[in-house]
């Protein structure tokens, strides 16, 4: 096998897909499911959602492994954005569109640019350093794993 490529579409059941292959409504997906392996006996992390259901498809892990339960959570090791990271522990972790600092994220220019302020500051007593999501996992994904074999990602 020389690509992979993984669709991931948020609320799409497999009982949808088949139906909309059956009934002819959605042509590239059936051009796609010809060539490809569809795993029908698939079941999604528990609790469910967008966010931790992809991480745990690129990565095979459970929310309880990654620590990412939703994209808006609470970890008791970080500190606030904007803290001086010396009083008491605990922040919000919000992985959601606010952080673009265009406040736009793809608008236009087909860019989105993380705001760092807007990042909980790492687990590090007494630094300041924001938290970037990629960081935020406490496992590799597959990307990683790719690009640390030197191969290619998108």
């Amino acid at each position: 096998m020389r690509h992979v490529l993984l669709i991931s579409v948020g609320g799409l059941h497999e009982e949808d897909f088949a139906n909309s292959i059956a009934a002819g409504t959605c042509a590239h997906l059936a051009a796609l499911a010809g060539h490809a392996v569809t795993y029908t006996d698939a079941e999604i992390p528990r609790p469910s959602g967008p966010f931790p259901g992809l991480i745990a498809q690129v990565r095979g892990a459970t929310p309880r492994v990654t620590g990412v339960y939703y994209d808006h959570t609470f970890d008791r090791a970080l500190h606030p954005p904007s803290c001086d990271c010396t009083g008491p522990r605990g922040s919000p972790v919000r992985l959601t569109g606010h952080l673009d600092r265009n406040e736009a994220p793809l608008a236009g220019n087909g860019t989105a640019a993380i705001d760092s302020a807007r990042l909980p500051a790492t687990r590090v007593p007494g630094r300041r350093e924001p938290l970037w999501p990629h960081n935020y996992l406490r496992v590799k994904t597959v990307f990683g794993v790719l690009r640390a074999r030197g191969l290619r990602t998108a």
